[in-house]
């Protein structure tokens, strides 16, 4: 979700919108968005739980997705909402992710005896990419997207569709996988000290 609509921010602007004039200021907002609301994650996340956090921001990102792809507005400040409130959520799970990724390995370290830090990060990281940027140019040809001209109203609703309802699968996706997410806190400090004390 993250990725595919940043990367797509550009397009959106520039084609949707038809206002290239506001790319130095939306696609920095996006970005700005990101940095101010990765601690508020943070936070819910201490206070809360990383799987309860997680499942709030699905249900933001998932309103706020739905409302974009449905919105016929092409008002910089209509966008600039829309931009701001998907960013400000879907920064939750880069926060959430690389939070949980060590706990994993940890996991994986108590229940089998075997770290595999470097695999798990690495490959993790390095799949996501490449999956989404393949993805991602699969997809813009199949809306008929050509660069540097004006596109059709069917590639424009293709291209929202791509950064709403793509986004809005993996947001499904991933509230079913992390609805069975085990590790809390406490667990985390459980095994965590079981492994210390073996």
């Amino acid at each position: 979700a993250f990725t595919m609509t940043n990367k797509c921010l550009v397009y959106y602007v520039t084609y949707y919108l038809d206002r290239e004039d506001l790319v130095p200021s939306l696609v920095p907002f996006a970005l700005v968005m990101n940095l101010a609301f990765a601690p508020v994650w943070a936070l819910i996340a201490q206070r809360s739980s990383k799987r309860a956090t997680w499942l709030m921001a699905n249900v933001v990102s998932a309103v706020a997705y739905t409302l974009f792809f449905f919105s016929t507005s092409k008002d910089p400040y209509v966008a600039a909402a829309f931009i701001g409130v998907i960013s400000a959520a879907n920064v939750a799970y880069q926060v959430l992710f690389w939070a949980m990724l060590p706990d994993t390995v940890e996991y994986n370290a108590w229940k089998t005896g075997q770290r595999h830090d470097a695999k798990v990060f690495g490959f993790a990281k390095q799949l996501a990419l490449g999956l989404n940027g393949a993805l991602l140019g699969i997809l813009l040809s199949g809306i008929g997207y050509i660069p540097n001209q004006v596109q059709s109203a069917e590639t424009l609703t293709g291209l929202k569709a791509i950064m709403a309802l793509v986004p809005l699968l993996g947001i499904g996706i991933s509230a079913l996988l992390i609805w069975g997410y085990p590790l809390d806190q406490r667990r985390h400090r459980a095994l965590v000290e079981d492994m210390a004390a073996g």
